[in-house]
């Protein structure tokens, strides 16, 4: 059984590789829409999922923009993409995962986006 609505499937090829810089499209346990962070992919698989994305993304090389896509999907609590974000690189995504944590801890579901 899937945890997300639809399928994914291996490639021969990388599908995305390098960093982009991602922005969040709505409030999640990540922060507030338009919260940007940079992050890196490096992957072969494609994922058709039956739910709306929540993550826009941009490719920048030379200060111009040379690729963008959206991603991301959530679920109840849970996140899922093939975008990996450090923290370090903007500070407020995980103190908004930390304050998540202790929401859920405190309110359950009903305190949770």
């Amino acid at each position: 059984l899937a945890w997300l609505p639809g399928t994914t499937e291996m490639t021969p090829k990388l599908q995305r590789f390098g960093y982009a810089e991602l922005a969040l499209n709505e409030l999640c346990i990540l922060g507030n829409e338009g919260s940007v962070i940079r992050i890196h992919e490096f992957h072969r698989s494609k994922a058709s999922v039956n739910l709306p994305t929540r993550y826009n993304l941009k490719k920048v090389r030379h200060q111009e923009v040379i690729k963008e896509w959206s991603c991301g999907y959530i679920k109840g609590n849970g996140i899922a993409a093939y975008a990996h974000m450090h923290f370090a690189g903007n500070l407020s995504f995980a103190k908004a995962f930390v304050q998540s944590c202790l929401t859920y801890k405190k309110e359950g579901n009903n305190g949770i986006y």
